[in-house]
């Protein structure tokens, strides 16, 4: 148990801060007289960083172990936010952001590693369960915390309200993590190369669409980034399918395999951009506060957490193809009618309560139990975690990416709260519509992707013989 209290604390801290920093980014971008396409780095800066090294590290625990590497990540992510909160430019803030998205990478790929250490089988889905609780609700409370915060104390008491809590999960998990795995015998070789090109290739694609925002779509420096970003990670596909301890394992998502994934992508681009999407909006289009901004993204959440208990309901009775393919579905409904609310803007209700339809969808368009989840954690060591994990990061900073990249062609160089020109709702449209288009792809990836693999079945207990006197004595063996 204290274990799981570690690691909802970092959850809390990571997950939290994440979000908060969506409702600060025009008070940050005003503070430190940032543009839009800096600006936007307060958030990839962390994004890419967090993608790029859940990777390295994930594949790390398992050589040098668990226990150094998570409270190093944990220890780095909240010492980074101390210094943002003193940063006196933004070049300070986007460099912290890079080192705390280390830091993210480093806890967070190692969460279900030390849990699945710390607990016993039976007790495994339990615990996973209130770990994944303890970061949905930091997430769904984070952006109205950020903008009370915001409001009442200004954007750095956000960074400095982490600062407490960071130090409290590395001072307990300095005592629980004792038991945690250590690594003993022969270590497998790292894949040191593989790590240096899946780094460069995701920095290399974010940063270019991050700078046609200011350089120009046609720019050169633009073309020749992506090009060298796309270059290096399928050099990077090529060397994992030679090492023989690769930082992906790349059989995962061969074949129909591949479409499984693929859907889970495009559900997580379709809806982790949202709350960015919906937070600007109420600040730089329509003027609101920070914590109006924030109050906007809350039923957003609620609608998640709501139909997420009937879609474990409903993941025991319909097949979870057919469930994420109709959350696919309502999830692209429910953004094709944000769009049509941005392209002519009425109320903020009307707004909320659009948002809030790809929220509830979200939770259908990948389910997966933190049971199928503890099942899997004894097969070949948390890879398939590891591709899933990838997969989600890498689609969170792309669609987020690729939105700030399209609202900036219209709101121009600002992000200052109400000083978007006149025609800004209709980037935001577009924005919606690129989010509408991914969310149909992964319906189609989800409609065709491979049937449901048959339920783990534990078989009965063996009678083995009885004595008198004695209940008839189970065999040790246990599925």
């Amino acid at each position: 148990m204290q274990t799981l209290v570690v690691t909802s604390l970092s959850a809390v801290l990571v997950f939290g801060t994440l979000t908060a920093i969506n409702v600060a980014l025009p008070a940050m971008a005003a503070d430190l007289g940032a543009a839009a396409g800096t600006a936007d780095w307060f958030l990839i800066a962390f994004m890419l960083a967090n993608t790029a090294f859940i990777l390295v590290f994930g594949r790390l625990s398992d050589t040098i172990g668990r226990r150094p590497l998570y409270l190093g990540g944990v220890g780095l992510f909240t010492v980074a936010g101390l210094v943002c909160a003193a940063a006196p430019d933004a070049g300070t803030v986007i460099a912290m952001r890079l080192l705390q998205g280390v830091g993210a990478a480093c806890a967070v790929s190692n969460s279900t590693a030390v849990l699945t250490d710390a607990f016993p089988p039976h007790r495994l889905a339990f615990g996973l369960s209130l770990n994944i609780v303890s970061g949905a609700v930091s997430s769904l409370l984070g952006p109205l915390v950020g903008g009370l915060l915001v409001d009442g104390f200004g954007w750095r008491s956000i960074f400095l309200a982490g600062g407490p809590l960071g130090l409290l999960a590395v001072g307990l998990g300095w005592y629980a993590l004792r038991g945690t795995h250590r690594p003993r015998g022969r270590r497998d070789p790292y894949d040191g190369r593989g790590a240096l090109l899946s780094c460069a290739g995701l920095a290399a694609v974010l940063l270019a669409v991050n700078r046609a925002s200011v350089w120009g779509p046609a720019d050169a420096r633009v073309v020749l980034l992506f090009g060298l970003g796309v270059a290096a990670l399928v050099a990077f596909v090529l060397v994992e399918r030679r090492v023989p301890a690769p930082l992906l394992d790349l059989s995962l998502v061969a074949g129909r395999r591949a479409l499984r994934y693929a859907a889970a992508f495009f559900a997580a681009s379709s809806f982790s951009a949202v709350l960015v999407l919906v937070v600007l909006y109420r600040q730089v289009v329509e003027g609101a506060s920070a914590t109006e901004a924030g109050l906007a993204a809350l039923p957003m959440g609620l609608a998640m957490l709501a139909a997420a208990g009937v879609a474990g309901a409903l993941a025991r009775r319909v097949r979870i193809r057919t469930l994420a393919t109709a959350g696919a579905v309502v999830m692209a409904a429910g953004l094709a009618a944000l769009t049509a609310e941005l392209a002519a803007p009425g109320t903020p209700a009307a707004l909320t309560l659009r948002s809030s339809c790809s929220g509830s969808a979200r939770a259908c368009s990948w389910r997966r139990s933190p049971r199928d989840d503890a099942r899997r954690a004894g097969r070949p060591p948390r890879r398939r975690q590891r591709a899933a994990v990838v997969m989600h990061n890498g689609a969170q900073a792309l669609s987020t990416a690729a939105v700030l990249l399209v609202v900036a062609l219209w709101t121009g160089p600002s992000y200052a709260a109400g000083s978007a020109p006149p025609d800004a709702h209709v980037g935001f449209a577009v924005a919606a519509l690129v989010l509408t288009g991914c969310a149909l792809a992964g319906a189609v990836c989800a409609a065709f992707q491979p049937p449901d693999p048959p339920p783990a079945v534990r078989p009965a207990p063996v009678v083995t013989g009885t004595r008198r006197g004695d209940e008839p004595c189970p065999s040790p063996i246990r599925s």
